[in-house]
């Protein structure tokens, strides 16, 4: 385990470097600049400022400045909030969209496993092709389409929740529900073939032989085996849980790092921007990292491998 974590923490860095890269080009191949406004800065003044932020340096100077800083854990000045360093900024917005990525995470399990097992009891039957038909229509509904939808039922119609902010508990209900549910359609899927597969092995027909009642056998055998394909998923939905509160943080005006990234990319703001991608980039990577250490615990074979 430990030469797994090591090996990984050594993959990380060019992937990290390749991110990180390929932001800081993206980002300055867009049009405008972060100074560019609506009424344009006298051409001295404007001079001064990119002079102070080292934007009159060539490309090649401002790729290594930002490397160094980067390799120091610095990455700058917002250019959109003055007085605000980046690092500053993540640590004080990323709570918000990790409140509402567990939640989500929450929400998904629940909904993905539940309806999962519930369709895999029972193949082919009514509860199997109903639960099925909803996660197929919760995968064809992206979360910007979802988000109104919910918005519109429970905010305006029912009254029950705030349309918008983030002034209480209650509402973080709507974003969380927004995007579990998109990811819960997938879980589920994922949990019936993989309990339909399980079901079918010999260890099952041993347990049942034993004595084993079904719901013992398939609770408590069959949906440990069959987790393994549920925890390599969760890696990149945990990452997708938080880099997908772009869009709704921005629907509901969730004050979370996600609107922000947002807001940043109009502005070019590209500190803020590089960033954001690359503390999400490493984030992302922990979470590949942790599926498969907990894939490491479900399965002991693969421990003993390496």
């Amino acid at each position: 385990m430990a030469r797994l974590i090591f090996r990984r923490l050594l993959e990380a860095i060019p992937i990290l470097w390749i991110v990180a890269t390929l932001a800081f080009l993206l980002a300055r191949a867009a049009p405008g600049g972060p100074f560019d406004r609506e009424s344009p800065l006298p051409p001295e003044v404007k001079a001064a400022v990119e002079a102070h932020y080292g934007l009159d340096k060539p490309l090649i100077e401002q790729y290594g400045a930002f490397l160094k800083n980067l390799a120091t854990a610095n990455l700058g000045p917002s250019y959109k909030y003055p007085g605000w360093s980046v690092q500053e900024l993540i640590a004080d917005k990323f709570p918000v969209s990790l409140e509402l990525g567990l939640w989500a995470l929450v929400v998904a399990l629940i909904v993905g496993l539940g309806a999962g097992l519930l369709a895999a009891s029972r193949p082919n039957s009514p509860r199997d092709h109903g639960a099925m038909g909803l996660a197929v229509v919760g995968i064809c509904l992206p979360t910007f389409v979802l988000a109104p939808l919910l918005l519109w039922v429970f905010a305006i119609k029912l009254g029950w929740f705030n349309a918008m902010g983030y002034a209480s508990g209650a509402d973080i209900v709507l974003p969380a529900l927004t995007l579990g549910l998109y990811f819960g359609a997938f879980i589920a899927r994922l949990t019936r073939g993989s309990m339909l597969e399980v079901r079918n092995q010999d260890f099952m027909r041993t347990a049942r032989a034993k004595g084993a009642g079904f719901s013992r056998a398939y609770l408590l055998h069959a949906t440990r085996n069959a987790l393994g394909s549920v925890v390599s998923y969760l890696g990149p939905t945990v990452a997708g849980l938080l880099t997908g509160s772009f869009v709704v943080e921005t629907v509901f005006q969730i004050p979370g790092l996600g609107r922000f990234f947002v807001s940043a990319a109009l502005d070019r703001d590209y500190p803020m921007v590089l960033g954001t991608v690359v503390f999400y980039a490493a984030l992302i990577l922990l979470c590949n990292l942790l599926a498969d250490l907990a894939l490491a615990w479900l399965n002991p074979r693969l421990r003993k491998n390496g």
